[in-house]
């Protein structure tokens, strides 16, 4: 009979030291769990901007692609006629 009462009363010390554990434990899981997700949603919100940042990068050297492009057309058109100018003023 007091065989049984100490085994019942280490059944309940057991359970008490798992509830202690896992309440320990969840308190924990809560804690780093809001430090996790805290940190997760910092990390999206600076990748997001990054690749905001890094299309509109894209985009401008596109336009300044085409900027220069255009630009060298240009000044091979005034060159041609700066040629035709000073051949016209040698035969002249």
């Amino acid at each position: 009979m007091e065989e049984q009462k100490v085994k019942e009363a280490k059944m309940n010390m057991k359970d008490a030291r798992d509830r202690m554990f896992d309440s320990m434990r969840k308190r924990l899981k809560n804690e780093y769990g809001e430090e996790l997700a805290s940190a997760e949603r910092k990390w999206e919100f600076r990748y997001e901007n990054q690749d905001k940042r890094i299309k509109e990068l894209e985009a401008t050297i596109k336009k300044q692609r085409a900027t220069i492009k255009s630009l060298h057309i240009e000044e091979d058109k005034l060159q041609a006629k700066i040629d035709e100018l000073n051949a016209a003023a040698l035969d002249t």
